[in-house]
């Protein structure tokens, strides 16, 4: 495998902050967004905005994806912590963290676990996207992680 694959494929494992000048190249996908890439790529869908400024030749502005289109994505600096590896749940138009805590532990109390579990991904837990995955952790761990954040 050339090192730039390995690379790559240890960063889309890991969380990263930090952009490079240097770039990588991503083929757009059927429904990709910007955000989408971003939060892929970074772990940060803020970076949308970068990867648009980046691409104003192929894009023209217009934050439209045409599949098939090459984006110039800049490297991450680092990686720096792997993602979460327990119960994933694929975020859908109009679900809240209360919500999401409804459909998999049966009540809503339980909202600020899954925001904890997901801090690196939820910059404000009022505001999370469809399309985005989440990962919640087993009801029978979660006296035990109250413990390790007290």
């Amino acid at each position: 495998m050339p090192i730039i694959l390995f690379y790559l494929s240890l960063v889309s494992n890991a969380f990263t902050q930090e952009i490079a000048t240097q770039f990588t190249s991503y083929r757009v996908k059927p429904s990709d967004t910007l955000m989408l890439i971003a939060f892929a790529h970074y772990s940060d869908h803020r970076q949308w905005k970068q990867i648009l400024a980046d691409n104003q030749d192929q894009l023209n502005g217009s934050h439209q994806l045409t599949e098939g289109v090459e984006l110039k994505l800049r490297m991450p600096l680092k990686p720096l912590e792997a993602r979460p590896t327990q119960n994933p749940y694929l975020i859908k138009t109009g679900d809240t963290l209360g919500g999401i805590s409804i459909k998999v532990y049966g009540q809503p109390k339980h909202w600020k676990d899954i925001y904890h579990n997901n801090r690196n991904q939820i910059h404000d837990p009022n505001l999370i996207f469809a399309g985005f995955t989440l990962y919640y952790r087993d009801l029978t761990r979660l006296p035990a992680l109250y413990q390790e954040l007290h």
